[in-house]
C-alpha cells in the first residue's frame, strides 16, 4: 500500500478533475484556439509578404525613373531594407511572390489552408529572383586579400577602384594610371 506522501505525489501528476468532462472542454477551447490564432498569423504574413512585394511592384513606373529597372530595383530595395528593416533577399522574395501572384485570392486557392511562409518559399514556389550586390569594401578583410590585390595592382601600375561580390565570387574593378 502506498505511502500519504506517495499518494499526495501521484494525485497532484494526475489530479482527479483531469477526466471530468467540464475540464476536457477547457483543454479542447484552449488548444482550438491556439491552432486558430497560429493558423490566422500564419496567412496573416503571408499576406503582408505579398503586400509588401505589392507595393513595390507597384512602384516600378517611378523605380524605372532612376535606371535601368532591374539596377535601380536592385538600388531602390536596398534601401528599403535600411529604412525598413526588412533583409534585401526577404524583400526580392515579396517582390518575386507578388509577380508570381497576381492576387492574394489566388494564392488562398491554391495552396493548403495550413501553408506558411517558410513551405511557401522552399517547397511550393520556384522563387527566381537576383542576388543583391554588395560592396566587399563593408566588410572586414580578415584574409587580406583585398590588401594583396591592391598591393599586386600597384606592381602593375594599376589601382582597384572598387570591389564587389557577384554570385559569391568578387569581382574588382581596376582604375590604370
Amino acid at each position: 500500500m502506498p505511502s500519504k506522501k506517495l499518494t499526495k505525489e501521484l494525485a497532484e501528476l494526475n489530479p482527479p478533475f483531469i477526466e471530468e468532462p467540464w475540464y476536457q472542454n477547457i483543454v479542447e477551447d484552449i488548444r482550438a484556439s491556439i491552432t486558430e490564432i497560429l493558423y490566422i498569423r500564419q496567412i496573416e504574413t503571408i499576406r503582408l509578404k505579398w503586400e509588401i512585394g505589392n507595393t513595390i511592384f507597384m512602384a516600378r513606373k517611378y523605380i524605372e525613373k532612376y535606371g535601368s529597372l532591374e539596377d535601380a530595383k536592385n538600388n531602390v530595395i536596398r534601401q528599403l531594407s535600411k529604412d525598413v528593416g526588412i533583409s534585401e533577399r526577404e524583400l526580392y522574395r515579396c517582390l518575386a511572390f507578388r509577380e508570381k501572384f497576381d492576387s492574394f485570392e489566388e494564392i488562398e486557392q491554391k495552396f493548403p489552408k495550413n501553408i506558411s511562409w517558410h513551405k511557401l518559399v522552399n517547397q511550393y514556389v520556384d522563387f527566381e529572383f537576383p542576388r543583391p550586390v554588395l560592396d566587399i569594401l563593408i566588410f572586414p578583410d580578415e584574409f587580406g586579400l583585398l590588401r594583396w590585390w591592391e598591393a599586386k595592382e600597384k606592381e602593375k601600375g594599376g589601382e582597384i577602384k572598387k570591389a564587389i561580390v557577384k554570385s559569391g565570387e568578387i569581382e574588382f574593378e581596376i582604375k590604370k594610371k
